[in-house]
């Protein structure tokens, strides 16, 4: 959790993403018709900061998890915990249907 603290306030400290971020907002209604709008959503998307924080959030998230399942487990096997984990292969969001 420590880690993801200190990731979320680089994340909302860093103006230059912040400003970018806006921009982008701003214009997420044009993003179809504006190139240069993709170009800055895939530039946003690419900084250490979001991977760093991205990462951070998904561990939080597996460590949620795991303690629902433990939770769940207690009281019954049959219970099943959606993870949800967007980085993590497999589960039932990595399945077509």
């Amino acid at each position: 959790m420590a880690d993801f603290k200190a990731r979320k306030l680089a994340f909302e400290s860093d103006a230059a993403l912040q400003q970018k971020l806006q921009t982008l907002e701003e214009n997420r209604a044009y993003i179809t018709y504006r190139p240069e709008i993709r170009a800055l959503q895939q530039e946003i998307l690419m900084t250490d900061t979001i991977y760093q924080y991205k990462i951070a959030e998904n561990d939080v998230q597996m460590s949620l998890s795991d303690l629902a399942k433990a939770i769940s487990g207690v009281i019954s096997d049959a219970i099943v915990v959606d993870e949800n984990l967007p980085l993590k292969k497999g589960g039932h969001h990595g399945h077509h249907h």
